[in-house]
């Protein structure tokens, strides 16, 4: 695969009842992610209304490799979450592996 850096800018992807009652609240990029048996993140879903679909930077079976520079290996679900959400207009440097014939 091919590893490659994107920068993206944080969204909500449906404004919920929580963000509006607070800006802050952290929002995402549009993508759903899963662990792979062998540890690995990948992206399973990029949602049709959000920033990763938008931007067409992200594509379902990439790698996530580390968030901010922040290698994913070692990490669980809910941190990869937490540092891959951050204040709406933010942007997140995500560092993926790519299947070469998927670009």
């Amino acid at each position: 695969g091919v590893a490659f850096k994107v920068y993206i800018p944080r969204a909500p992807f449906a404004e919920t009842a929580e963000q509006r009652a607070d800006p802050r609240t952290p929002v995402g990029i549009g993508m759903g992610f899963k662990r792979e048996l062998n540890g690995d993140f990948t992206v399973s879903a990029v949602s049709p209304g959000g920033v990763a679909r938008q931007t067409g930077l992200v594509q379902v079976g990439d790698r996530i490799v580390a968030v901010d520079g922040t290698p994913a290996e070692g990490l669980n679900i809910a941190d990869l979450t937490s540092k891959i959400k951050g204040p709406n207009g933010s942007f997140v440097m995500l560092t993926l592996i790519r299947c070469a014939d998927s670009f």
